[in-house]
């Protein structure tokens, strides 16, 4: 999927995760809202591509590292990156 389905397809103050690369398949949806969440099985460690269209954190609860996220983020490739540690997402880091 192209960045600018992905970015439209993602709601206004949402952040978009998908377990595939390049925004392809159908993407779990986190609102700051929801407040702190774990990954559902599928998507833990597994988070290969992301738009943010809200600020949030997302977290590596055995390593306790954080990476925040702001409107306009993204990434088509993630899992090179710190989508193979993602398990869970909050409001702040």
């Amino acid at each position: 999927m192209s960045l600018t389905r992905a970015a439209a397809g993602c709601p206004t103050g949402n952040i978009c995760l998908w377990r595939d690369r390049n925004f392809d398949g159908v993407p779990w949806k986190w609102s700051p809202g929801d407040g702190y969440r774990t990954l559902p099985a599928n998507m833990r460690n597994h988070v290969h591509s992301f738009y943010a269209n809200a600020s949030g954190c997302f977290i590596d609860t055995g390593s306790r590292e954080r990476r925040g996220v702001r409107p306009g983020h993204y990434a088509r490739a993630y899992d090179t990156n710190f989508g193979e540690k993602v398990d869970a997402i909050a409001r702040t880091c």
